[in-house]
């Protein structure tokens, strides 16, 4: 059976628990790794601070989430059964300023790094990585940044080419010439694990074209899956190692709950970046939390 204790615990939305206490039974989201219900698979298992500060904040973060996105980022619900019209109505204003993409602004590129690459970028983020709050949510954001100069000597000269021709072949997608050499603004690794950063809210990012890059083969964790929100509805990305999502800022996008194992992803941001971001905040109405989309400085990795 399940693992009893007392420690803190992270809960799942369908109102299983509520937090820690004397007797509690750990939900998908428990830390303890003698808990069969969330296994946490090799380099993914985490320091106590880092779980004890994912676990301070789970509750809130959840509660503050539309009951739409829960079900999708936090339930692992498919997309498809959550109906649509509520799930935008529960972005009010993420169709003014910047529209929602379409899926003419999102290109599929299979294999476009190796197994090689993809494991040098592992090994790098295990051996090294950083802890800084997300500008998204507030949670730490688990990742190593990269220098273009770094991720050329992690993934070779070629690979590091093929990363910056996905920006030419979204480009050309969209009728361009494919001629557009958008800069590299920010590079980084990043890793979902159940315990200390296990999903991340929609948003859409600051640059102008994101290549979002599979570290990891989705068979080998459970959850974390990248969804993107269209004009033509809710998409998930099913993604094997190596395979690039390309797309343009306006993408709203998150990734779902990581349930076990470890997700590893590489994000490569390219454009000029602005002084602002604009990201999805809640404010208290008269109904509870309404989430909208606020202006913030630029400083941290979005």
């Amino acid at each position: 059976g399940s693992v009893m204790c007392d420690e803190a615990c992270l809960c799942a939305s369908d109102g299983s628990c509520e937090g820690g206490g004397q007797g509690h039974e750990h939900s998908a989201l428990c830390d303890r790794q003698d808990c069969e219900r969330a296994p946490l698979d090799g380099p993914a298992v985490a320091e106590k601070d880092e779980v004890a500060g994912f676990a301070a904040m789970a509750p809130e973060m959840q509660r503050q989430m539309p009951r739409t996105h829960r079900a999708i980022l936090v339930d692992n619900a498919p997309p498809a059964s959550v109906d649509y019209d509520e799930l935008c109505a529960s972005t009010p204003c993420m169709q003014r300023q910047t529209p929602m993409g379409s899926a003419s602004d999102v290109l599929t590129m299979p294999a476009l790094l190796d197994a090689t690459a993809c494991a040098a970028l592992r090994a790098a983020f295990d051996a090294r990585h950083e802890r800084e709050a997300d500008t998204v949510d507030g949670a730490a954001d688990h990742q190593l940044n990269l220098s273009v100069g770094e991720l050329k000597a992690l993934v070779g000269a070629l690979q590091l080419e093929a990363l910056l021709d996905a920006r030419r072949a979204l480009d050309m997608q969209q009728g361009g010439s494919g001629a557009c050499d958008l800069p590299v603004v920010e590079a980084f690794v990043r890793r979902y694990t159940p315990a200390t950063r296990p999903w991340h809210p929609f948003h859409q990012d600051r640059a102008t074209v994101t290549v979002n890059v599979a570290l990891s083969d989705d068979a080998a964790h459970g959850g974390g899956k990248l969804v993107g929100l269209l004009d033509e509805g809710a998409v998930t990305f099913e993604r094997a190692e190596g395979t690039a999502t390309v797309h343009l800022s306006r993408v709203v996008h998150g990734v779902t709950r990581t349930t076990h194992g470890a997700r590893y992803a590489l994000i490569v941001f390219c454009g000029e970046p602005p002084p602002v971001r604009r990201q999805l905040i809640w404010v208290d109405g008269p109904d509870g939390p309404t989430e909208v989309w606020g202006l913030v400085e630029t400083h941290a990795h979005g």
